[in-house]
């Protein structure tokens, strides 16, 4: 009591006086929160003495007794939060993370037989340390071991044998949960005496606060032992089982649900991803390696500290965690924050000295922006804990399931940063009168991208960060330490301050900043530009200047043609301070307009030809031009120079932008700027002088200016292309090799549609290549033509328009290794380059901030717009700026990267979307030439990411969707795919992203006819209704365009109540696009429909050329297919467990880089992971539907004489999908591989297929292996029919001399010992909606032939291997079929209740109630789903198999509840 009351009230030696009403109601609140109980401020203000007001609580908590010690009898369920971390453990790719080592540090000598002997009392004491767990029936259980054992060894140390190597050994520690023992513990000691005590616990046994009572205890025996004392073991008291117990009792039933409701109403919403400034990108996979960096609070912050807590009204918790919140929003400008916490459940006074596992996880979600006052934040930091602390005991496993965040393997769901304050008491140890230290921090595992903790060490204060080292470096993190006592130290010296005033960096670290973002100009001359260029004519007159097609001006013709101008523009009255309008197409004479205007004192405004007419005659009118340059025709013959007109300071020329008005606004700028632009190109550009640079953009972009002026006042030549080959790279890729372009200045999207079509031709003469404009992203493409010609330099520039150029960076060294957004480097001689948070502070290095430029050389701002000037142009502490509005981060030395705009971030469900990270997976893809990405709003709070591709061939969403899901999260695979013939290119010469949602069009490419009857139209506007998509056409495919079973079952019933007719779903998706719906229904009305029957016989057919005519394969390579599939990537282990052979899988990817990923993270979501051997596995990226699979000519003809034997596993399994949508992977799909058995070595094909090939009429007789499905009529499932013309295709092949070995599956259950099994699984669809319906139809309605996965696999390697070509046909099911009866029990012996209903009753609940079988309800309804109740033997297979080691698992309850444990686990059943 006396912290909490400390910190929220002010205090007396005398006892407890609020500071008034508030003062009670706070306090009273708050301990109503930390014990459960109900306190009124009357309470706190009756009770004014500490002792007092604990003694009325006790009274007050009366309630259910304490802890009682019970008996050991057998095994005790876990606690709630020991479920969860045996679950980590079981699938983390680093289980040491969970361990809690520590190093108790004894300066003087230790007996260590005696130290052991004390520890094995210890362990004889505490039941949890001899603790191991098991899982049964789906849950966790403890087991308590007889014997008192534990690792306990003795080491000296030495240099070859240091401390650091000791710890690190026993922090490392796998622990085997299920055999243990589960405490290890090393004594090193020193050659002088002193002994390290180095322990490491599971966290499944023990907490932190565990530590203390574990060393206390511990010692407090070891001296007893050492006097000759005994030590007083007092009463049995409880142990942790019994807490266990009590909790599984109390947090249960309208309790539990009361907590759960509260935290999914809190984390309700897209959660989001922590967004910290990192040293590397995240990986696809967390690691959890880690490390610690200390920082220390001066004891004068920490009073400092303690008495704003105090005078706020908060605890120092409180506050330490809102300085948090403020610290990760200035890191990261997310306002949405979410900051998890432990929090002890010592809640009973028997936990006190207890071991044990006493954590649970609370969140404290946090909006927080820059003008947030900090009271506010204090004020929402109470509300968080008091609140989180009202529901703490809500097991967090559960929390999770039930608010089921998006999981991936690369972060920690929910949260991704920690805050602790451990409140832990050290004063036994201290009385054990040892000289001693105790470190609790040497784990050097991290499993949060970012944790603080801060330590009280009496009167001071200490802080902890723990880090992900796949993530920080350390010097990062050590600058967070800084950062984080420099924002207190803020906090506590302007408390009435917000959020956006706390700033991160020293007066020292800004200094540091300015000196180096702000490097003086390249010019100090401040002469006009045609200066510049008047001397340069003078030292190189008769050097070419400008080429177009067959003209060439050299320097003195060129000077003397824009002198004459300027002479003819000058007698009509232009001089200056006047602007004139250049409305000249590319030419000569536009370069002459240019100059000659300048040399007139002017400046010019360039006026695109293309642009509408209207635009035109806007811009004019806006700024004023005096007159307006359409043709150039100089009258006047004086060539001479006509000396300085102008100064630095004055206009060289307004260009005209887009506005957020809708209004084009006049950028202008002065002579200066692009002074200081042409001698920075001169310094840093080695082919200005002597080079020929191409003019390639407007003179409407500013980019032009550096073509054009950079090139002219250098001495190098300027070459014009007309409008038609700007917009055709195929010919300006030649034009550049024709011409000897040695420079060019490209925008993004131009550099990649060069790279994409250049392929191997020679650029003998291409010195540099800048891209411009738009942020460049380094695609496959640019990383091959620059690989190909490294002596092309390559750089990036960033500028916009209000500057100029404002920065550049090259790119060296291996392309292969360019980051895919590259930097736009530091800032060039006289601009300053700023990133500022969004309280205008300089943010550190990494930190997001927004960009202002500054300097002299900034644009006056825009013409006739004062209110836009003053909003963009700036004045601040560091000057007059310009604000950017674009996102940067610097790193420490000094360069800048691109990171979108501020105002204009695309989100998805929370998660912020880098378009150039999609886009540059988008670019991989095969043939995809150029892509975009955008948001594209599909209603109310529904945005959806669309992929904008520019390639020649038809886009397959569920193809590319698959591609991409190799190498970005699931949150970055768009939505949507749009195919282009080019994209948007604003006159800027840049992507016009603000033009893509507009091109958008989600339903299918619109080639198909056009719907027309009355039928067509109805149909098609209920598809577009439901599918959210454009036009649809007649000939589309209802599953294609992004349908699936619900919507395919709203659409019947739309089209029963449009039509008043009764269509069975069935018979509706055998032709499962418009033209055939809308002919069904029409027979339908007519009464003349015959069924709709698809001619089955009529696929069974193999090409001609496919027969085998060549030897049998003799190598032992194996071709797999389906292996990112539940049964092939099973059978893929157990071929490398079972045989020594080299497996290739044909997997569906772009390259082999991406097949393998697809591969590696299928076996990661079955827990399987481990076993991929990658010298033994070869990803073949390929296409199964394509020919030659996908693979070059000379790829295929090499795999076919690789492999000797073929496992055709790969299967479109969809129980509503009609045939004609299954048809390509399951019917076609095995037509390519006879083909590629027939090939070459002819192979054997070892093909699977299903029980349910055969007709549901009835037999008489059971089904053997030897009989023949010849009856197809009753086959109602486009799964079944297309497996049924599969087969008779490999009867065919076997005609045709190539082996196949048939294998018709029954169920296939999940993997024997972890239940692992896939989410769309029928069965487990089946199992879920018993579980969340709570109903069932009567168990003899439905049976099961179950195997698990893994014995499919093993009989399938032991039965082509025993058998490898002999035509044989095998049965693999369970011969013991059970009923559902022991579904049931499995589902009861899990505590959910069930009700059997008549099978009618079920099947209306499945209509009406929401579950995982809601789709299918009309399917049973229709008798659809129905595959016959026929009898099946498999004698044979299982004779065969007993001959090859293998017997038929039995089926039992607990097969179920493996399963539902898998999916309770791993999120996907929260039930």
């Amino acid at each position: 009591m006396e912290n909490p009351l400390e910190s929220v009230i002010r205090r007396t030696r005398s006892g407890v006086t609020a500071d008034g009403a508030a003062g009670h109601e706070q306090f009273a609140g708050l301990l109503s929160a930390l014990l459960g109980v109900t306190l009124g401020a009357e309470d706190v203000r009756r009770h004014d003495d500490p002792a007092d007001l604990a003694r009325h609580i006790d009274d007050l908590r009366g309630g259910p007794p304490g802890l009682t010690a019970t008996a050991a009898d057998g095994p005790a369920p876990a606690s709630y939060g020991q479920r969860g971390i045996w679950f980590i453990d079981q699938y983390s790719p680093r289980p040491a993370a969970y361990n809690a080592p520590f190093v108790f540090t004894v300066k003087t000598p230790l007996d260590t037989g005696v130290l052991h002997e004390s520890l094995r009392a210890l362990l004889a004491r505490h039941e949890i340390l001899r603790t191991t767990f098991s899982a049964a029936d789906g849950d966790v259980r403890q087991h308590v071991g007889a014997e008192p054992s534990c690792d306990f060894s003795v080491v000296e140390l030495s240099e070859a044998r240091p401390l650091d190597d000791v710890v690190a050994d026993v922090v490392d520690t796998e622990f085997d949960l299920a055999a243990g023992p589960l405490v290890k513990v090393v004594c090193a000691v020193e050659p002088d005496g002193p002994a390290h005590v180095v322990c490491s616990i599971h966290h499944i046994v023990f907490d932190a606060a565990s530590a203390g009572v574990f060393l206390t205890e511990w010692f407090t025996r070891y001296h007893a032992a050492l006097a000759g004392d005994a030590y007083d073991e007092g009463e049995p008291r409880p142990q942790y089982r019994d807490f266990a117990r009590r909790q599984r009792e109390t947090v249960r039933g309208d309790r539990l649900a009361e907590l759960l409701a509260h935290w999914e109403n809190r984390l309700a919403g897209p959660l989001p991803l922590l967004d910290l400034p990192t040293d590397r990108p995240r990986p696809q996979e967390q690691s959890h390696c880690g490390d610690i960096v200390r920082f220390d609070l001066p004891p004068e912050l920490t009073d400092r500290l303690r008495g704003l807590a105090a005078d706020e009204g908060v605890t120092l918790f409180m506050l330490l965690e809102a300085a948090y919140a403020a610290f990760l929003h200035l890191h990261t400008r997310q306002d949405d924050l979410l900051v998890g916490s432990p929090v002890s459940l010592r809640d009973l006074p028997e936990t006190a000295d207890m071991l044990g596992y006493f954590v649970n996880m609370v969140v404290f979600r946090h909006t927080v922006r820059a003008d947030l006052p900090l009271r506010e934040l204090y004020a929402q930091a109470s509300t968080e804990v008091t609140e989180a602390l009202r529901h703490k005991e809500a097991p967090f496993e559960k929390v999770i399931e039930r608010v089921n965040p998006p999981r991936s393997p690369s972060h920690a769901p929910v949260f991704q940063t920690m805050f602790v304050l451990p409140d832990s008491d050290w004063a036994a140890l201290d009385r054990l009168g040892l000289d001693a230290d105790l470190d609790l921090y040497v784990s050097r595992s991290s499993k949060y991208d970012l944790s603080l903790i801060v330590e009280q060490d009496g009167s001071a204060l200490r802080g902890v960060f723990e880090y992900d080292t796949a993530l920080f470096d350390r010097e990062t993190v050590e600058a967070f330490g800084d950062r984080y006592v420099r924002l207190l130290d803020a906090l506590a010296a302007h408390p009435g301050g917000t959020v956006g005033e706390l700033g991160l960096l020293s007066e020292e670290q800004e200094r540091e900043v300015l000196d180096w973002c702000a490097p003086p100009p390249e010019d100090t001359t401040r002469r006009p530009v045609a200066e510049l260029f008047e001397t340069q004519a003078a030292v190189t007159p008769d050097a070419p200047a400008l080429e177009h097609g067959d003209r060439v001006l050299t320097y003195r013709e060129l000077n003397g043609r824009a002198n004459r101008l300027a002479r003819d523009l000058r007698a009509k009255g232009v001089g200056r301070g006047d602007r004139v309008g250049i409305h000249v197409p590319r030419s000569p004479e536009m370069v002459v307009a240019l100059l000659g205007v300048l040399k007139a004192g002017a400046a010019y405004v360039p006026v695109d030809p293309s642009y509408p007419a209207e635009r035109i005659e806007y811009m004019l009118a806006d700024s004023g031009v005096a007159l307006v340059l359409e043709s150039v025709e100089p009258e006047a013959g004086d060539e001479s120079d006509l000396g300085r007109l102008k100064s630095g300071d004055d206009e060289i020329y307004v260009i005209y932008t887009s506005g957020s008005t809708g209004r084009p606004k006049g950028v202008v700028l002065t002579e200066a700027t692009v002074t200081n632009l042409v001698e920075y190109m001169r310094r840093t550009s080695p082919v200005g002088a002597t080079g020929r640079t191409l003019q390639y953009m407007t003179l409407s972009f500013d980019v032009s200016v550096m073509e054009i002026l950079g090139t002219l006042c250098a001495g190098g030549t300027l070459v014009l292309i007309d409008e038609d080959l700007q917009k055709d790279l195929h010919r300006l890729t030649g034009f550049l090799r024709e011409h000897r372009i040695s420079r060019t200045y490209l925008p993004y999207v131009a550099v990649q549609q060069l790279a994409a079509v250049a392929e191997d031709k020679p650029f003998p003469d291409l010195a540099e290549v800048a891209s411009v404009g738009e942020q460049l992203v380094i695609t496959p493409q640019i990383r091959e033509f620059f690989a190909r010609r490294p002596e092309i330099r390559f750089l990036n520039m960033y500028g916009p328009s209000e500057t100029h150029l404002a920065s550049a960076h090259e790119l060296t060294g291996d392309p292969a290794g360019w980051p895919e957004a590259p930097s736009i480097g530091g800032p060039i001689g006289g601009l300053s380059m700023l990133a500022l948070d969004e309280g205008g502070r300089l943010v550190p290095p990494g930190v997001p901030g927004e960009l202002y430029l500054g300097g002299d050389l900034l644009s006056p701002g825009y013409h006739g717009l004062p209110e836009q000037t003053r909003e963009r142009f700036v004045e601040t502490p560091f000057g007059r700026l310009y604000r950017t509005g674009d996102l940067v981060r610097y790193d420490r030395d000094g360069e800048f990267d691109y990171l979108g705009r501020a105002d204009t971030q695309i989100k998805i469900r929370g998660y912020r979307v880098e378009p150039a990270e999609v886009e540059a997976a988008l670019n991989e893809l095969p043939g995809v030439r150029a892509s975009a990405v955008a948001a594209v709003a599909f209603g109310a709070g529904d945005r959806r990411l669309a992929g904008y591709l520019v390639t020649d061939d038809e886009i397959d969403p569920v193809a590319v969707r698959s591609a991409l899901s190799g190498s970005l999260p699931d949150y970055l695979v768009p939505s949507h795919f749009v195919r282009l013939a080019a994209l948007p290119i604003a006159p800027s010469g840049k992507i016009d992203r603000k033009a893509l949602p507009d091109l958008f069009d989600p339903g299918p490419a619109g080639s198909s006819r056009p719907p027309e009857t009355p039928t067509e139209l109805a149909v098609a506007e209920a598809w577009t209704d439901l599918l959210g998509t454009g036009a649809v056409g007649l000939d589309e495919d209802f599953f294609a365009a992004g349908g699936h079973s619900i919507l395919a079952t709203e659409l019947m019933y739309r089209l029963r109540k449009r039509f008043d007719v009764d269509v069975p779903l069935r018979t509706l998706f055998d032709d499962p696009t418009v033209g055939g719906m809308a002919a069904r229904i029409d027979a339908l009305v007519a009464g003349t429909d015959d069924g709709g029957r698809v001619d089955l016989r009529a696929d069974v057919k193999l090409p001609e050329h496919i027969r085998a005519t060549g030897d049998p394969a003799t190598a032992g390579d194996v071709l797999l297919t389906g292996a990112t599939g539940f049964l092939g990537i099973h059978l893929l282990r157990e071929l490398l467990a079972e045989t020594t052979n080299r497996v290739h899988c044909l997997v569906r990817a772009p390259d082999a880089e991406s097949a393998w990923k697809r591969i590696a993270e299928t076996a990661d979501r079955y827990g399987i992971g481990n076993f991929l051997d990658r010298d033994r596995v070869t990803a073949v990226p390929g296409d199964l539907a394509a020919d030659r699979l996908g693979l070059s000519e000379k790829d295929y003809d090499d795999l076919a004489h690789r492999v000797g034997t073929i496992h055709h596993t790969a299967a479109h399994i969809n129980f509503v999908a009609p045939y004609a949508s299954v048809k390509q992977a399951n019917v076609d799909g095995l037509v390519r591989v006879v083909e590629f058995a027939a090939a070459g070595p002819v192979k054997p094909v070892h093909y699977t297929s299903t029980v349910a090939v055969f007709s549901p009429k009835p037999r008489t007789e059971p089904i053997t292996e030897a009989d023949v499905p010849d009856d197809a009529e009753d086959l109602t499932i486009g799964y079944t029919q297309s497996k049924w013309v599969a087969e008779e295709v490999a009867r065919l092949a076997r005609d045709r001399g190539v082996p196949v070995t048939i294998y018709r599956i029954g169920r296939i259950a999940g993997d024997s010992e972890t239940g692992a099994l896939q989410t769309e699984d029928f069965l487990w669809r089946q199992v879920k909606s018993f579980l969340e319906l709570g109903v069932v139809p009567p168990p003899e309605e439905h049976d099961t032939d179950l195997l698990p996965v893994d014995f499919v696999g093993r009989a399938l390697v032991r039965l082509a291997a025993a058998r490898p070509a002999e035509n044989r046909t095998w049965h693999l099911f369970n011969p013991d079929i059970k009923t559902f009866d022991v579904v049931y029990r499995a589902i009861r012996e899990l505590g959910y209740p069930l009700e059997e209903i008549p099978v009618g009753e079920w099947r209306a609940a499945l209509a009406d109630r929401a579950n995982p079988l809601s789709a299918m309800a009309p399917l049973y309804q229709e008798g659809a789903l129905d595959i016959g109740d026929n009898t099946y033997a498999n004698e044979r297979t299982g004779d065969e198999l007993a001959r090859l080691g293998l017997r038929w698992p039995e089926i039992t309850p607990a097969v179920f509840t493996r399963m539902i444990s898998y999916f309770r686990e791993t999120g996907e059943f929260t039930g």
